[in-house]
């Protein structure tokens, strides 16, 4: 996938690209799994093919998965069963169960396609996510969005994860933007966490549920909720 480059302000897709007046925003920056595409049921559904091969007794809730990095939910397996395997015999079980489910089609998240066509004119944008880089790729070819994004941040391109902020500021970096320039939508707690410690604007999007009570930030149910606050601010900053 070709990455444009934010010096010569060439993105994929945009090569008149008009910078949002809201904020000053000028990139977005996305999680992946329940942002972009409602794939938390496939990364659990993977998860039980890979308990059920090691240990058929073994059952993990779906809050112990949902929201949580595959390299813990590895070592949790782990240390459950006692299995021989290792963390990364595990995350290479579970990608390649993801990937076959992914195969088959991707659900979109509720006003998504309108928000990225949109939006895309108007600023930079990326994906950040815990998945690795071939689920992220196998996701956004799926959903046929893929040409929107400059790049993208996956699980092997940092050492540390979220809830640390190095995901998100390695990505800041490479939009050659400041934080305050920057707006990022998360839908899990460990996902704001990290996002807030970049000093970004950011914003919930809720499909799964993991931000009910969260009031630090706006939080949304679709893309229609998020572009109309885009729009009143842009209203209250003219």
């Amino acid at each position: 996938m070709a990455i444009g480059s934010p010096s010569e302000g060439l993105f994929p897709g945009s090569p008149n690209i008009l910078y949002l007046c809201v904020m000053n925003i000028k990139a977005i920056l996305f999680d992946m799994d329940g942002v972009l595409a409602l794939t938390e049921p496939m990364h659990y559904e993977a998860w039980l093919n890979v308990i059920h091969e090691i240990d058929r007794e073994l059952v993990l809730p779906e809050k112990d998965i949902v929201g949580v990095t595959d390299s813990s939910i590895a070592q949790n397996i782990i240390d459950s069963t006692g299995t021989s395997r290792t963390v990364d015999d595990l995350l290479e079980l579970k990608k390649k169960n993801y990937l076959a489910l992914a195969a088959r089609g991707v659900p979109e998240t509720p006003g998504r396609d309108k928000f990225l066509e949109t939006y895309s004119r108007r600023a930079m944008m990326a994906v950040v996510s815990s998945s690795t880089r071939e689920e992220i790729e196998q996701t956004l070819r799926a959903g046929n969005i893929i040409h929107y994004f400059a790049f993208f941040i996956g699980y092997e391109d940092v050492e540390l994860h979220k809830p640390h902020p190095e995901p998100y500021l390695r990505a800041i970096r490479q939009c050659g933007f400041s934080p305050e320039q920057i707006l990022i939508v998360e839908d899990s707690p460990a996902g704001v966490e990290a996002a807030l410690k970049t000093n970004a604007h950011v914003v919930g999007f809720n499909t799964s549920h993991l931000l009910d009570g969260m009031d630090q930030i706006p939080v949304f149910n679709d893309y229609g909720e998020i572009s109309q606050w885009l729009e009143a601010k842009n209203r209250t900053h003219a």
